[in-house]
């Protein structure tokens, strides 16, 4: 279980493993029997993307939430929001299992986008770090010995004035 939560998704394998499979999983949601089936899967890709360029653009400039987002991650993002809406689109009038593809990819996608955003930044090399699991092993603390702990004497009655200090409260010089 430690070499998967260990494992590197920033310089890894991952990203380009689940990048081909995207991009295989786009090509047969949009795959239709119909000529120029491509020429309605790019327009409902590049639609989908345009949304996303507007959210984005609402979420920076008007909402102010984002604080100018490379290209890197308005690629990834707008081409998540266009891959999502391509698999919304392609359940239509589509075999059972071509739904259930599209179902399953739009999730596939969004783990894509992610691992993808995160190696540009590359705050979480880990699956454990993206996961927020922590690695780190307890601390082996010895419990104290007996003789070592707390005094079980009252300290009221023990106790004594330093020789150093005058009973009324005043430092002797």
């Amino acid at each position: 279980m430690d070499f998967l939560l260990t494992y590197n998704i920033v310089d890894g394998v991952l990203l380009w493993s689940l990048t081909v499979l995207a991009a295989w999983l786009l090509v047969v949601l949009s795959w239709r029997r119909v000529p120029l089936w491509w020429l309605a899967a790019a327009w409902t890709f590049t639609g989908g993307a345009l949304l996303a360029s507007l959210a984005l653009w609402v979420f920076e400039f008007v909402l102010d939430v984002l604080t100018n987002p490379p290209w890197q991650v308005r690629a990834w993002f707008t081409s998540f929001v266009g891959a999502s809406v391509l698999a919304g689109v392609s359940c239509r009038k589509s075999p059972r299992w071509k739904r259930v593809l599209a179902v399953a990819a739009v999730p596939i996608f969004a783990v894509t986008t992610v691992v993808g955003i995160n190696s540009y930044y590359g705050l979480r090399p880990t699956v454990a770090a993206l996961l927020g699991i922590s690695l780190e092993l307890p601390l082996d603390i010895n419990k104290p010995a007996l003789e070592t702990a707390i005094s079980m004497r009252v300290l009221w009655r023990d106790w004594e004035l330093p020789p150093n200090v005058e009973p009324t409260g005043g430092a002797v010089p």
